[in-house]
């Protein structure tokens, strides 16, 4: 299966302090190169496979490209195991409260015969950078399939922790995924002028 590239400011991957990612797990894994990050066996059904959520990122631009400039914008990317269905539907929610978690702002995403929606809106097509904006401020999107971004030597759990600290492997190299990408301000989630926020991902059918 051919590998896409994220567009350049989303290359690398990190939690960033001052956000806070939970991810939450739902359904399984599409073709032979793709990635599987050993749910259980009804997540892993087979009418669940373009829900499977496989992780949720969010770090600030800057610390990805090393720009401190570009820390006015968040970027939280949204990963699944399986192929994209327009049958599903892939929302972020963003909350300023981690007492009460109530989403204060929805990213949901749906895409369908190669076009990207976001929150019922047509943004772009699929596998290449889209502009568009929410409430008057400028989003970036990304939705296709990709290299996975997560690392994990599974030899450290099945062999003990002391396998792979001179010769670690990524036992998810040369796996795919199928991955939301989206970079917004700072501005566009605060209300009183907030520095965390808090993230989690879920599928609907």
């Amino acid at each position: 299966m051919k590998k896409h590239k994220w567009f350049p400011a989303l290359s690398a991957f990190a939690l960033s302090a001052g956000i806070t990612a939970s991810v939450l797990y739902t359904s399984s894994m599409p073709a032979s190169q793709a990635s599987d990050h050993l749910d259980g066996p009804q997540v892993k059904a087979e009418a669940n496979k373009a829900g499977d959520i496989a992780d949720l990122y969010a770090f600030r631009r800057g610390d990805a490209n090393g720009k401190a400039e570009d820390n006015d914008e968040v970027v939280f990317i949204l990963t699944t195991v399986g192929e994209f269905s327009p049958e599903i539907r892939y929302d972020i929610n963003i909350s300023r409260d981690r007492v009460n978690p109530n989403p204060d702002r929805l990213l949901s995403f749906r895409v369908s015969d190669g076009n990207l929606f976001l929150n019922d809106q047509f943004v772009g097509i699929t596998q290449v950078s889209n502009s568009t904006q929410l409430e008057g401020k400028d989003i970036q999107v990304f939705a296709g399939r990709t290299d996975d971004p997560f690392f994990l030597d599974l030899r450290v759990i099945t062999e003990g922790p002391a396998t792979g600290k001179a010769d670690p492997k990524d036992t998810f190299a040369g796996a795919n995924v199928s991955a939301i990408a989206v970079s917004v301000p700072v501005s566009y989630l605060q209300n009183a002028g907030e520095t965390q926020f808090y993230a989690w991902g879920v599928t609907y059918k």
